[in-house]
This record gives C-alpha cells, structure tokens and sequence, in this order.
C-alpha cells in the first residue's frame, strides 16, 4: 500500500534549488576567478601584434571649368571609385607588389613573402560621399608594413591607369593627401579581455549547471517539503532534532539556544 501512494512524476523544488546553488556562491567565484586567468592566458597567445600604415587617395578628372562640368564630373568619380579598388585587389597588381617585397630575397628563403600573403594584408575601400580611396595595410611588423604601403603608393595611379582606361583623351589623376608613416606601435587589441570575459563566463556556467544539475538529482528527503512532495500525504507531526545545526521551523528549539 505504501508503495501505492508514492509519486510517479518527478516534483522539482525550484526554491531549494536555488538555495542549494547560493549556498555554493564560493564556487561559483573560484570558477570565476580561474576562467578569467585561463582565458587572459590564452588570450596572450592569441593575441598577435598588428602594426597598421595607410594611404589616402582623392580622385580627380580632366573635366571642364564650369558648374555644370564639375558637378557631372564629381557624379562620375563618385561611380567608378567601385572599379578603381577592384582593378587594385585583383593579382596583377599584387604580384607588383610582391615583386617590390621580395626583391633580392629568393623563394625558398623563410623571408619570402606570396602575393597571396600580401594580398591579405591589403585592404582597399573608399568613401560613399567624396571621391576619397583608402589603401590600409596591416601585418605583424611595423617595417613589413611601411614597405608594403610604400610599394602601393609608388605604383597605384600607374597600374590603375594602365588596367582602368577611360574613353577619348580624359585621365584621371589621384593625389596622395596624407603621408604614410611607419607605425611606432601596434593597435589597440581587445583580444585579451575578450578572451578574459568568455574564460570567466564559461566557466562560471559550467559550474552553475553542475551545481543545478546536482540539486536536481538529489531525490534525497531533507524537509517536510520534500516529504509531501514525495508521498502526497499531509504531515501531521514532526519530531525535531535538537542536535541537527540547519534546524530552522518555528516553535522548535535549536540545539543550545531558546525558542524563537
């Protein structure tokens, strides 16, 4: 009969979950604590120096004097600064580049950088309003950089007109506005608190759900709650236990103490 009346589905006691975990908070923080090492550690691994040297073009036409000449000449820059980035990042232009790199240093030397490494360090963008073109140029060396931003500059308003012709006798001219310097440090890298704040979330929540999950498998009796729950039955007495330190209902004695 006892058996009879004990409860099939499982009765989950969100509250003395929750206490059980709070009761862990010092764990929690030690998991804390040692994700966000772990993670710093990795992140000084990760994290790769990266020195950045760029050049600013602006874009001009042989167009006319007058209003109307130079408000349709600045709508056409305005269209074809698409084709000009376009006909640099295609490999005709980076294996100039690399030629210029790589001079004096033969192909099996560890030295030798590939067109298709220096292509990845290239990138080519321009302005939505204006006729501006920026050439960013990123590696892990402040000099390789500088080299490489030097070669673009030399050879980009030649190789453009070379590939990009335009019909009849108009040119286009681009003007180097800025001076490519070469980099003193490397850029701000947020690589280490990233790697920090994931270290120390991760662990952290693998820590919570091992401590949820515990609480959850403990179908052990500890309060009357859990009695109830158990057999669905009402209690309809207790017999307290002076000695046990968690003793907590009302009217009752705790060992040593008077009554509440």
């Amino acid at each position: 009969m006892n058996s009879e009346i004990v409860r099939k589905e499982i009765v989950i006691d969100w509250k003395r979950i929750f206490l059980s975990v709070a009761k862990k908070w010092w764990l929690l923080l030690l998991c804390l604590i040692v994700g966000a090492f772990s993670g710093y550690g990795l992140g000084r691994l990760a994290d790769v120096p990266v020195y950045e040297s760029q050049a600013v073009y602006v874009l001009s036409y042989s167009g006319g004097d007058s209003v109307g000449s130079m408000a349709s000449e600045y709508s056409f820059l305005s269209r074809i600064l698409f084709n000009c980035t376009e006909v640099l990042r295609q490999n005709t232009f980076v294996e100039q580049i690399a030629a210029d790199i790589n001079e004096g240093v033969s192909e099996d030397s560890p030295d030798y950088i590939p067109a298709e490494v220096l292509a990845q360090c290239i990138q080519y963008s321009y302005s939505m309003q204006g006729t501006l073109i920026y050439v960013t140029v990123d590696t892990a060396d402040d000099e390789l950089s500088y080299r490489i931003i030097s070669s673009v500059t030399n050879r980009l308003q030649d190789h453009i007109k070379t590939y990009y012709k335009l019909a009849g006798i108009d040119s286009m001219v681009f003007s180097l506005i800025n001076t490519p310097e070469q980099p003193e440090e490397p850029l701000e890298s947020r690589t280490r608190m990233l790697f920090t704040m994931i270290g120390a979330v991760a662990f952290a929540f693998i820590c919570l759900a091992i401590l949820v999950f515990t609480a959850l498998l403990d179908n052990r009796i500890k309060t009357e709650d859990d009695l109830k729950n158990k057999y669905n039955v009402p209690i309809l007495g207790t017999v307290p236990n002076f000695y046990a330190p968690e003793i907590y209902k009302e009217g009752y004695y705790r060992y040593g103490s008077s009554a509440n």
